[in-house]
């Protein structure tokens, strides 16, 4: 479908899966009239606060993934079709995240893009997935990485980032 604004779709569009709060404070200011105020939130509490997930949520887009979203606000939990975005781990030290599978999953993937530095992504059904604790892993030299576990068992999940040479600004998303 064609837009007139693509980009301002785009920006309300972002908003509303990952800030409705403040949407529901900019509407709550213009349905009583106060423009002013309006722009004021939209200026000073809002201004450039979300670039960073902006742009990560717009490469999410280009690939295909613009409806990801996380619905749980623990931002270490994962789910179907999540991204979470601005991951770090220093040398040496872990980024831990996690997730429940649901019963009848026929195939889990796990994926880390972007950002700086080198991290690598590891996956254990039983514990916190650490270098020596893991059922699955990929440790290639970016933090381009991706797992897939074929016929994952229904429970949680735990997947952490460990910092190889330290990364920063790492999108790590899950789907199945």
């Amino acid at each position: 479908m064609t837009r007139v604004y693509p980009w301002g779709y785009l920006a309300v569009r972002y908003l509303l899966q990952h800030h409705r709060s403040d949407v529901d404070t900019i509407l709550g200011y213009y349905r009583t009239g106060q423009w002013q105020a309006a722009r004021t939130y939209l200026k000073s509490t809002i201004g450039t606060k979300y670039d960073t997930h902006w742009y990560s949520w717009l490469s999410a887009c280009a690939s295909g993934r613009c409806d990801a979203e996380c619905t749980a606000d623990d931002t270490r939990a994962l789910g179907e079709d999540c991204v979470r975005s601005n991951r770090s781990a220093s040398l040496g030290n872990y980024d831990y995240l996690y997730l429940w599978v649901p019963a009848g999953v026929t195939s889990l993937k796990i994926t880390a893009s972007g950002g700086t530095g080198d991290c690598d992504l590891y996956f254990n059904r039983a514990t916190w997935a650490t270098t020596t604790a893991y059922t699955h892993r990929s440790t290639g030299t970016t933090n381009s990485e991706a797992i897939t576990v074929t016929a994952p068992p229904s429970g949680y999940g735990f997947v952490s980032l460990h910092g190889k040479q330290g990364c920063a600004g790492v999108t790590v998303a899950s789907e199945y």
